[in-house]
């Protein structure tokens, strides 16, 4: 649509074709840098306390990295350890939180582009 508005707008050949140029080159651009970088969704999906306890000693990790990676890390302003994520794909996968003595918990994920709902698994 972006290379269409120079042509159906202006009626000077060397505009149009001047027109059809930059917005290639702007699409193409954009198209590149994303593949490049891809946008990264950052967040949180676990606090510690309640049902889940873990710290520092505990490994975090998906079971499909292609989808991201997730680390354990502490928050000074509430005082306490969460799982934080930077999802770089949607989908759906499972992640493990695995104790210091290897008892693991399973959980399925279901990653969107700026959203996510967590489920733990039954064993």
């Amino acid at each position: 649509m972006f290379v269409i508005y120079p042509l159906a707008i202006f009626n000077n050949k060397k505009i149009r074709i001047t027109g059809v140029v930059i917005s290639s080159i702007i699409i193409i651009t954009l198209t590149v840098v994303c593949i490049i970088k891809p946008p990264v969704y950052s967040t949180d999906i676990l606090l510690n306390g309640g049902k889940y306890k873990f710290d520092d000693n505990y490994k975090v990790y998906l079971t499909d990295n292609k989808y991201g990676e997730l680390s354990i890390e502490y928050e000074s302003s509430i005082e306490d350890w969460k799982v934080h994520a930077e999802f770089k794909k949607a989908g759906e996968t499972e992640f493990i939180l695995e104790s210091p003595d290897g008892q693991k918990t399973t959980f399925d994920i279901s990653i969107r582009r700026d959203t996510y709902t967590v489920n733990e698994k039954s064993n």
